[in-house]
């Protein structure tokens, strides 16, 4: 309804020209880029639906204020305003889809999602004409603001229920969050990927890595002190909030070195598909990922121990 609506504010109501549609998808644009910063705040959050309802909130009263302010530099601040709405109604309403669907179905659950998403928008290009043609840019901005809110009355009852009910792993949340390595992920797939942990105890003396062995899969330290053996020699040491195995996933080769626990420790273990999917996804963690691969080749014992040489 909005691409529909620029044109006729821009030309008809704000006398902007047929330039005047791009700054206003603009200004929208920008506000989104700031709603998405904004949506950090919700990875670990035990309720989602206060969000959901501020979001909206917002979002209608920007297009109803849009109403009566008829000036330019109103419409661009109000766009901005519903942008920034929009785009924490968005990241909110994904994150609880994720937390209450089913992980076996997960990826046809957000298929659907995206099938009817296209299908709003191709109502909305057609309703956008018809609400103008009825009551002018005015019923047409009224529409734009309350379609959303009155669809989320309509299915309140159920969506505050899903979000009481729904499990949030907050404990491997709050593993995953300072892990250099998925800094950069944004909410919905940081708490994805911390549905994917799978909790593994180790006993002191336990190699959980063997230089030379195939490596599958990733492990964040939750508990415990661990050293990293090349051929024998200790070459360095890992405890909470470090994590191994990244350099076997990311270059298919075989373990560069033996990660035996010191202590009686606690990981959570990442499987290689999830992983690899992950970075693959999200092209600012696959650098990161890189970078920090990298930076463990490259450390002066790599030159000497051929277990930790470029791949």
């Amino acid at each position: 309804m909005l691409d529909v609506l620029y044109v006729v504010l821009a030309i008809d109501t704000l006398g902007m020209g047929q330039g005047g549609a791009g700054y206003l998808n603009a200004a929208f644009g920008a506000g989104g880029a700031f709603g998405i910063a904004v949506t950090a705040s919700l990875v670990g959050r035990a309720r989602l639906m206060p969000a959901v309802v501020t979001a909206l909130a917002v979002w209608a009263v920007a297009f109803a204020v849009m109403t009566v302010w008829s000036a330019a530099a109103g419409a661009l601040l109000l766009l901005a305003v519903a942008g920034a709405a929009g785009s924490l109604f968005d990241v909110a309403g994904r994150t609880l889809l994720q937390r209450t669907a089913p992980a076996d179905v997960l990826a046809r659950v957000f298929g659907i999602l995206e099938a009817l998403i296209m299908a709003g928008t191709a109502a909305g290009a057609l309703l956008a004409p018809v609400l103008v043609h009825l009551g002018g840019a005015t019923t047409a901005i009224v529409g734009v603001g309350a379609i959303l809110p009155l669809l989320a009355l309509l299915g309140g009852k159920r969506l505050l229920a899903l979000d009481a009910s729904a499990h949030v792993p907050v404990v491997e949340i709050g593993l995953l969050r300072p892990l250099r390595l998925f800094a950069a992920l944004p909410p919905p797939e940081i708490e994805g990927l911390a549905r994917s942990l799978e909790p593994v105890a180790v006993p002191a003396g336990a190699e959980v890595t063997v230089q030379g062995d195939e490596g599958d899969r990733y492990y964040a330290i939750a508990e415990g002190a661990f050293e990293v053996l090349v051929d024998g020699v200790r070459v360095n040491s890992l405890a909470r909030g470090e994590g191994f195995g990244e350099i076997a996933l990311l270059h298919k080769v075989s373990g560069t070195a033996t990660v035996r626990a010191l202590t009686p420790a606690n990981l959570y273990a990442l499987e290689m598909d999830v992983f690899l999917e992950v970075l693959t996804g999200h092209p600012a963690t696959l650098t990161t990922a890189e970078r920090v691969s990298e930076e463990h080749l490259s450390r002066p014992d790599a030159a000497t121990n051929p277990g930790l040489r470029r791949p």
